[in-house]
C-alpha cells in the first residue's frame, strides 16, 4: 500500500470506526501500513483536527437521513441521533448518493429496531411509510419511455405511472397522526403514488386488490394478475369480483395511477 493510500485508510477509519477516543488513537491507526512519521503525526493531532472529517460526513449523512424520515425522527427523538450513529458505525453508506442513506439505514433498522426497547413496533413501518413517499415524489417524470395506448386488455400487462408502488405493513401507518405515540397492528396494503402537484398519495387497498396491483406491477398480464390474485385468496372470478376489479382499475386510472397498456407486442406470463 502507497503512502498516501495509508494515510487515506487512516482517515477513513477515522470516520468509520465508532466512538474513537483519544487514548485509542494509536489502536486506531496500527495495521494501516503507516509510515512511523505519519502516524506519529496523526497520533499527535488532538481530537478537534484529527475527527474534522468525521464529524462532516456523519452530520451530512445523519442530516440526509433526517430530511426522508421526519416523523421517524421525531417519534424516536435522541434515540434516533444513536441509531443514526450505529448505523454509520457499522458501515457507513454503500452509495455515492445521499438519498440512498436513508434507505439503508430503514435495511438496517429491519434487523435492529424490532422488539427492541424503547422503539415503539409501528417505528420501523413508519420509516418505510416515509421512504415511499420520498421515492414516489422524487420519481423521475415520463420522458421519452415507453409508448402507451391508454386502454387495458387481459392478454396485455398494465403501464403505471413511474412514481407508483405498492408497501406492506404490519400497521395502518397512514392513518398515523402527527404526534401520536400508539397505533393499533393491522396488515395494511397501500398504493403509493405521485399526483398532478408533486404530492405523495396512498390509497389503502383491499388483500384481493393488493395481490391484483402487485401482479400487474410484477409486469404479468392483467388478466393473469386477477386469476393469480384470486387463486391465492381462494376467491371466484365471479361477477362481483369482477365488478370489483373494474371499479378499481376505473378508479386508478382516475387517479392517473394506471396509464393503459405499452404500444406494441406486449404479452407476458401466463396464469
Amino acid at each position: 500500500m502507497s503512502r498516501l493510500a495509508s494515510i487515506l485508510d487512516a482517515v477513513v477509519a477515522s470516520v468509520r470506526e465508532p466512538e474513537p477516543r483519544t487514548s485509542d488513537r494509536r489502536e486506531l491507526l496500527a495495521g494501516r501500513g503507516l509510515e512511523e512519521r505519519d502516524a506519529a503525526a496523526l497520533a499527535a493531532l488532538d481530537d478537534r483536527s484529527f475527527f474534522v472529517y468525521r464529524r462532516l460526513v456523519r452530520r451530512t449523512l445523519a442530516s440526509a437521513v433526517r430530511v426522508e424520515m421526519p416523523r421517524t425522527a421525531a417519534l424516536l427523538g435522541e434515540r434516533f441521533d444513536k441509531e443514526v450513529e450505529d448505523f454509520l458505525s457499522r458501515g457507513l453508506s454503500a452509495s455515492h448518493y445521499l438519498r440512498d442513506v436513508a434507505f439503508e439505514l430503514a435495511q438496517y433498522a429491519a434487523e435492529t429496531w424490532p422488539g427492541a426497547e424503547g422503539i415503539p413496533p409501528f417505528a420501523l413501518d413508519l420509516a418505510r411509510h416515509e421512504l415511499a413517499a420520498f421515492q414516489a415524489t422524487s420519481a423521475p417524470r415520463r420522458l421519452g419511455g415507453r409508448p402507451v395506448v391508454a386502454a387495458l386488455d387481459l392478454d396485455a400487462p398494465c403501464s403505471f405511472d413511474e412514481s407508483v408502488s405498492l408497501s406492506r405493513h404490519d400497521y395502518p401507518i397512514h392513518e398515523l397522526a402527527l404526534g401520536q405515540v400508539t397505533l393499533e397492528p393491522a396488515p395494511t396494503a397501500l398504493l403509493v403514488y405521485r399526483d398532478d402537484e408533486g404530492d405523495a398519495r396512498f390509497l389503502k387497498l383491499s388483500p384481493v386488490a393488493a395481490s391484483i396491483v402487485e401482479h400487474a406491477l410484477e409486469g404479468v398480464t392483467l388478466g393473469a394478475a386477477i386469476q393469480r390474485a384470486a387463486r391465492s385468496h381462494g376467491s371466484v372470478l365471479s361477477e362481483a369480483m369482477l365488478a370489483e376489479t373494474a371499479s378499481l382499475l376505473a378508479d386508478l386510472a382516475e387517479r392517473g395511477v394506471l396509464l393503459g397498456r405499452p404500444a406494441g407486442p406486449t404479452t407476458m406470463g401466463g396464469t
